[in-house]
């Protein structure tokens, strides 16, 4: 007889915590940045898209499942002997994060961690490594970043996916912001 109560009281809890919290979707847009795990002066640069769907649980943490996009090319290296190196991602984003948010007025610093799927192709051609992959891969996102404004609706980032099976990362500077949704 306790065990169905508690499930039940816990149930209750958990629903009645997400519906009285805001909630809000969140658009980010940048410039992408693709590198290799090991410290050589090679990259790969273009274009960074990313949505979430955001659950403020607090004013200090909000659970965000997020979709993106990053498509980057191999931007040609300035140094003879990295001429042959190469280092690019094109790939689908899924995954969820965490957000730690201190919230000051008009300013508000903020650090995500968490775990996702990348669908796509990934290159990393090294001394050190020659991959050439595609398909489904697991990815840790990682960002810094700040929301501005009055009721922190203006973001910057910097936003990274480190796919550690690929010797690479794939990330971002970005802006983006926030439309709050209605209950």
């Amino acid at each position: 007889m306790k065990k169905p109560l508690l499930t039940f009281a816990l149930l209750f809890v958990f629903v009645q915590l997400f519906a009285q919290q805001k909630r809000s979707i969140d658009a980010l847009v940048g410039l992408g940045i693709t590198a290799p795990s090991e410290n050589i002066d090679v990259f790969g640069q273009g274009f960074y898209l990313q949505g979430e769907y955001v659950y403020e649980i607090s004013k200090w943490v909000d659970l965000r499942p997020y979709a993106g996009l990053i498509l980057t090319k191999t931007v040609e290296p300035d140094l003879e002997q990295y001429k042959d190196f190469k280092v690019s991602t094109n790939a689908f984003l899924l995954g969820g994060k965490v957000r730690l948010t201190l919230p000051i007025p008009w300013v508000a610093p903020y650090i995500e961690l968490g775990i996702g799927a990348s669908i796509g192709k990934f290159k990393t051609i090294t001394n050190k490594y020659n991959i050439e992959d595609s398909g489904l891969t697991y990815h840790l996102p990682f960002s810094l970043g700040i929301k501005l404004g009055k009721n922190h609706q203006t973001d910057l980032a910097f936003t990274y996916y480190i796919h550690e099976n690929k010797q690479q990362f794939a990330g971002a500077l970005a802006i983006g912001f926030s439309i709050p949704l209605k209950k």
